[in-house]
């Protein structure tokens, strides 16, 4: 049986999604919030693409093993959350700490 994370978190889904809202670009919604397909995805369609939340500093460079563990807070911190085309994120991979690119 999973454990959700949510009364773990500093913040509500309400407030988190506000946060993300704010970071949007023009283009994305709640409704092509979704894994990257490379076989629907067209570069120079907008409307086909999709984005997901993405953890600046990855997971992956935050092991924890129990939610209450500091890499956790810092993992699912506000502050280390964006919303990231999916194809950008399939990109960067997992392994690499990305960089806010400034707007």
């Amino acid at each position: 049986m999973g454990i959700s994370i949510i009364k773990y978190l500093p913040y509500s889904i309400k407030e988190l999604k506000c946060y993300l809202e704010n970071k949007f670009e023009s283009w994305m919604t709640w409704n092509n919030w979704g894994a990257y397909n490379k076989y629907t995805w067209i570069d120079n369609d907008q409307s086909t693409w999709t984005w997901n939340i993405d953890h600046i500093i990855p997971q992956s460079n935050l092991p924890y093993s129990l939610m209450t563990d500091d890499n956790f807070k810092k993992c699912w911190s506000l502050d280390n959350l964006r919303p990231l085309s999916a194809k950008q994120n399939v990109l960067d991979g997992i392994n690499r700490v990305r960089h806010i690119k400034e707007k």
